[in-house]
């Protein structure tokens, strides 16, 4: 697969990418918050299906590309998230 630098990108991308979601995966299992993950599933879902989309575009150098834009209407609610609650 890696016969071109461009292909070892991509291969090096795609190991990148699943090797994330395994660790999101377990640290999710661990901390056993799958009803959150319930509870918000058509935000998760919505977010991996834009990201998904997004690197299609970029790898097909399509304009599904500027789909990835969608998904910063994610971000504040990511920020409120990862702001402390021990105030």
């Amino acid at each position: 697969m890696a016969n071109s630098p461009s292909r070892g990108l991509y291969g090096a991308a795609i190991a990148s990418s699943l090797s994330s979601a395994f660790l999101l995966l377990t640290s999710i299992h661990l901390a056993k918050l799958w009803v959150v993950i319930r509870q918000r599933k058509t935000e998760f879902i919505t977010s991996i299906a834009l990201a998904s989309i997004t690197c299609f575009g970029f790898v097909t150098n399509s304009l599904l590309a500027l789909s990835g834009l969608v998904l910063f209407m994610f971000t504040p609610r990511g920020w409120k998230a990862m702001r402390s609650t021990d105030l």
